[in-house]
């Protein structure tokens, strides 16, 4: 007896396909109630999931986005434009439940990053030989005019291998206000502007002291206002001259300020959380 397989699978595909037009609606309906019935279930099932298979999901997922550039590419750019103001309130929403997981996360990558970036660089100042992460900084040995800023990104450049390091060195802050004393950005250009400020601030580091409450160094060039509360970044004046101004014409108090080097001033600024 001869059995045509083929043509039987047609025809219960067929019939399948042609159940399924004729209650499509009807099964979309009880599938959305059942989702949204169980929408809670569901999120805490996935979220157990992925904490359980994590690393193979994360490995599983960059195989794949590593063989299909240009398909992950188009798909995620897609899912983007599609959905933007659902993506832009999703991400809003994540954030703010999750702030302090993530700053703090942010923070420890930064200062991660940061000790390799400064490893590679010869862990000291080339000036005075300080090895105080927290006080330590990039500086561009010719100059670089302000192109390109010393920041996470110039950080993470480096430590990703994306940018050489042959014209950079490690100056601790002191130092390196110095070192931009001395080329003329910080002050000593002899234009209106910069005189003016100088003679400002020369009048506030006067008015508090005239030496860093930590360690008494007396150099006007790395002194700073430092905000004994941590509340600078409340202050209502954001460029130092108009704070400077405010105090010399007695518009602003000094009972909530003091004198620190710039070295103290990062250290005071880092102590009661991971950086700032």
């Amino acid at each position: 007896m001869i059995v045509n397989v083929g043509k039987n699978i047609l025809s219960v595909r067929d019939r399948n396909r042609k159940w399924y037009l004729a209650h499509r609606q009807e099964r979309l309906k009880k599938m959305r109630e059942y989702y949204y019935a169980h929408q809670e279930k569901n999120r805490k099932y996935r979220e157990e999931y992925y904490r359980k298979h994590k690393e193979e999901i994360i490995k599983k997922n960059g195989e794949y986005e590593k063989n299909h550039r240009e398909q992950a590419r188009e798909y995620h750019r897609k899912q983007y434009w599609g959905n933007k103001e659902k993506e832009s309130k999703r991400k809003k929403r994540f954030y703010a439940e999750k702030r302090e997981e993530i700053l703090k996360r942010q923070r420890e990558r930064y200062w991660m990053i940061k000790s390799k970036v400064v490893n590679m660089l010869g862990g000291r100042c080339v000036r005075c030989g300080a090895t105080d992460l927290k006080v330590l900084q990039i500086n561009h040995k010719n100059g670089n005019n302000g192109k390109e800023k010393c920041g996470v990104k110039l950080l993470t450049r480096i430590f990703l291998g994306k940018r050489g390091i042959e014209d950079l060195e490690l100056r601790c802050a002191n130092c390196n206000f110095k070192y931009e004393y001395e080329r003329g950005r910080c002050g000593l250009n002899n234009t209106p502007q910069k005189r003016y400020y100088r003679k400002m601030k020369d009048k506030v580091v006067e008015m508090l002291g005239g030496k860093c409450v930590v360690c008494g160094i007396q150099d006007k060039e790395v002194l700073q206002v430092n905000h004994k509360e941590m509340d600078g970044k409340f202050e209502e004046h954001r460029s130092g001259n108009m704070l400077y101004q405010d105090i010399v014409k007695g518009r602003r108090g000094i009972e909530d300020l003091d004198l620190r080097c710039a070295n103290c001033n990062f250290l005071y600024n880092s102590t009661s959380e991971l950086g700032r």
